[in-house]
């Protein structure tokens, strides 16, 4: 499982807002949201084949915010 900091939400929080692009998020956070989300991304979406891995992360960057606040509320990271 991958794990975001609080500055890590703080960018997927712009990037949700609009307030961002994603192609300005660091390359390191990139590569973490890729693996975050790659387990539940279809197969051809990951290869960027049937789908865009990016649009696939754009549409569910929710979820690894409020993952990511809930365990920073309970301490957990």
């Amino acid at each position: 499982m991958v794990n975001f900091d609080k500055a890590e939400l703080n960018l997927m929080k712009s990037v949700e807002g609009g307030m961002m692009d994603y192609d300005d998020l660091p390359n390191e956070l990139q590569d973490k949201l890729f693996e975050h989300f790659l387990p539940e991304m279809p197969y051809g979406t990951a290869k960027a084949r049937t789908g865009d891995p990016i649009q696939f992360i754009l549409d569910h960057i929710n979820e690894a915010i409020f993952t990511t606040e809930f365990q920073l509320s309970r301490g957990a990271l």
